[in-house]
């Protein structure tokens, strides 16, 4: 959320990238781009039916880009993501320059200033645990992957969700089994080390022992859901 990112990327978001003097904002256009243009075993199906259907899981994903936002600021970044009166004035006048598609000025001003309920964030809270349940029942027929038995597009989406959610404290052990299985199989190539955790890692074990903290003393997102799938 600086000038500089601004002309960029009007959208105030990540990621971005600039290739050959073309910029490409989206996450599916990025992923598609490089898949092209470097080769190796496709991200995207060639076959047509496979691609729908890998597209559609994609789709669902960006869908709940939103619900990941709300879920990880409330039961995990909390007070930390909020901006103080001058942040949310420049944010503010950022946006009205750009196309703020991801209503960022909206939402921080919301979130900063407690005005969001409780229920918005329980909603997005359940409507990624339904999200992540059918995803558990597909990979239940045995597949390696979400697609089959070959890395796609699909997973490389709901890979970083689930690692963000991991981060604030959802069990995917406990909750969603041959999700979490899934995963691991995805957390432990070594492109993903490289590339995701290398410079994530310390990060990484400092969220997760603060959820984990939240989790011992009753309260934090694990607590939170399991009062929602109750009710």
């Amino acid at each position: 959320m600086t000038p500089n990112y601004a002309q960029i990327n009007p959208n105030m978001v990540v990621p971005a990238l600039v290739h050959d003097g073309q910029l490409y904002l989206e996450s599916m256009d990025i992923i598609e781009y490089l898949d092209q243009a470097f080769g190796g075993d496709p991200f995207v199906p060639v076959d047509a039916t496979a691609r729908i259907e890998t597209m559609a899981l994609v789709e669902q994903a960006k869908e709940l880009h939103q619900s990941l936002r709300y879920v990880s600021f409330r039961w995990s970044l909390g007070r930390l993501a909020r901006l103080n009166p001058q942040e949310n004035k420049n944010l503010k006048t950022l946006a009205a320059q750009g196309n703020d598609k991801e209503n960022l000025a909206s939402f921080y001003d919301a979130y900063s200033n407690e005005g969001i309920a409780q229920s918005i964030f329980d909603d997005h809270l359940l409507k990624l645990y339904k999200a992540f349940s059918n995803l558990n029942t597909q990979l239940s027929d045995g597949r390696k992957f979400l697609m089959g038995e070959s890395i796609s597009i699909a997973g490389v989406f709901w890979s970083m969700k689930i690692l963000r959610l991991i981060e604030t404290g959802y069990l995917f052990s406990e909750l969603h089994p041959v999700l979490y299985d899934w995963f691991l199989r995805m957390y432990k190539r070594p492109a993903f080390q490289t590339e995701v955790m290398a410079n994530n890692r310390m990060l990484n074990r400092v969220w997760q022992t603060k959820a984990t903290i939240e989790r011992t003393f009753g309260f934090g997102l694990n607590n939170a859901l399991h009062k929602l799938i109750a009710a």
